[in-house]
């Protein structure tokens, strides 16, 4: 489904393994005060060849093919082999090892001495921001946890990988441990920059719903949120300055394996895998003699 919003502008990223996709009005940004809304998507362990507008639409991602096709295609970049090294360098702008990680071993945190994008974005330009999906930059405490590190809000999982894609844990507290009475482990709801009290876990009801389907339509509900803050500013004043610049880094678990399941390391949905895989997992079946 296409949703139409008044939206003055839009930046989108696509961040992935093997492709960068920018897309945006460049004509509009030049001439409007208004900030540009900046929409980070990451593909978690996505391969070059795993899309499909570089596989010949072996795989189905319509909506990635269109942000190329309407976008800027980087090809030629150099990037970290695994996940939260490179998150590292998204968040901070430094190489990996320039802010502590090696490789997937140790504490796997950013240091609290070193600024993250949106914390920048909110002190230097007065932007609302908001991190949904994976973290996998530091939980130890709740120093580390996003909505410390400048994002206003935070709907999502700390660690490498949630246990499935259905199942998010809810109210389960702490590390294993009582030391931090606010510090929830597994998908969390919180709000507030740097307010301890707003570190809560998601609700219990959300388990069973596939996580992507949980990730987009809460970007979705804070674009539209934005958009409708935006336009009613706009209208009101006419003056573009009412209007607070927008940043949202929605990082999907996919295609990252599952945390808990070594027998389904990846996991759709029933109906999207009969929809689009079934006729071609049975043909390629049948030409292996299975």
């Amino acid at each position: 489904d296409t949703i139409t919003l008044e939206v003055p502008r839009m930046f989108l990223t696509l961040t992935a393994l093997g492709a960068v996709v920018l897309a945006g009005n460049g004509e509009k940004i030049r001439k409007t005060g208004i900030p540009v809304s900046i929409v980070q998507i990451v593909a978690d362990d996505l391969g070059y060849n795993d899309l499909g507008f570089t596989n010949g639409n072996i795989t189905h991602t319509p909506n990635a093919n269109a942000a190329v096709a309407a976008g800027i295609r980087l090809t030629h970049y150099h990037t970290y082999k695994v996940c939260s090294p490179t998150r590292a360098s998204l968040m901070t702008g430094r190489y990996p090892w320039g802010v502590g990680y090696y490789e997937m071993t140790g504490p796997e945190l950013v240091p609290l001495s070193t600024k993250m994008l949106p914390l920048l974005l909110k002190e230097q330009a007065g932007y609302q921001t908001h991190a949904i999906g994976k973290w996998n930059l530091g939980e130890t405490t709740k120093e580390y946890t996003p909505t410390f590190r400048g994002f206003d809000t935070f709907f999502g999982y700390y660690n490498a990988a949630l246990s499935d894609y259905w199942y998010h844990g809810g109210s389960v507290q702490g590390c294993g441990s009582s030391m931090n009475s606010y510090f929830i482990t597994d998908l969390s709801n919180s709000s507030g920059a740097n307010d301890p009290d707003g570190v809560r876990p998601a609700s219990d009801a959300l388990n069973g719903t596939y996580d992507l389907d949980l990730f987009a339509s809460e970007a979705v509900r804070l674009i539209e949120a934005h958009a409708s803050e935006a336009n009613t500013n706009m209208s009101k004043s006419g003056d573009s300055e009412d209007i607070a610049g927008f940043y949202l880094y929605l990082a999907f678990q996919n295609v990252h394996a599952a945390g808990g399941s070594d027998a389904i390391p990846l996991q759709a949905p029933c109906s999207t895998v009969d929809k689009f895989y079934a006729k071609r997992l049975l043909q390629s079946l049948w030409r292996d003699g299975h």
